[in-house]
């Protein structure tokens, strides 16, 4: 009867150590990130890709296990979450559904992570973004507010220097 469950654990506890080893990416993109530094940054992409890409792999087989579940216990397959399925098998496996309840809170703290981790990196590029923009608008005499830095005829308005790098004095 309960024959799928020691499969969905270890697929379970797959995707907890995939999950890990995304966390630990993630991370090492972050410091890339803060140094700057574009190999390292393209290595941690490639890095995730490849392991979300195996995650997904890992999903789809457990999505089967739980289909084989739902057919022995005939019951319709978009009810049969983790935690149902836990309370269903405590009765009969109470090792077993202690040993699920402990990876899905394991996934859920790793997940929370992931996403935390994901945000505060989405946050240093948008920052860094902003900084590269005010650099430009600085690089091109566009700092101050006051119009276009070009009149009507296309020519470059002579008007004060605006923000710039190097003084023309020098």
């Amino acid at each position: 009867m309960n024959a799928p469950i020691p499969e969905l654990l270890k697929n379970l506890r797959d995707l907890m150590g995939l999950h890990n080893q995304l966390l630990e990416s993630v991370r090492c993109e972050r410091a890339a990130l803060e140094n700057a530094d574009l190999k390292a940054i393209h290595d941690a992409t490639n890095t995730k890709e490849a392991i979300l890409a195996r995650i997904r792999q890992v999903e789809l087989a457990r999505q089967r296990i739980v289909e084989e579940l739902a057919a022995i216990w005939v019951a319709p397959m978009d009810q049969l979450t983790l935690a149902r399925i836990i309370e269903r098998i405590q009765g009969v496996d109470l090792r077993a559904a202690d040993q699920l309840r402990s990876v899905m809170n394991s996934l859920t703290v790793l997940v929370s992570r992931l996403r935390e981790q994901n945000l505060s990196n989405q946050a240093l590029v948008r920052e860094s973004l902003k900084h590269v923009t005010e650099m430009k608008k600085n690089v091109l005499g566009e700092a101050l507010p006051g119009g276009p830095a070009y009149d009507r005829q296309g020519q470059r308005k002579s008007g004060p220097g605006g923000a710039r790098l190097i003084a023309q004095e020098a």
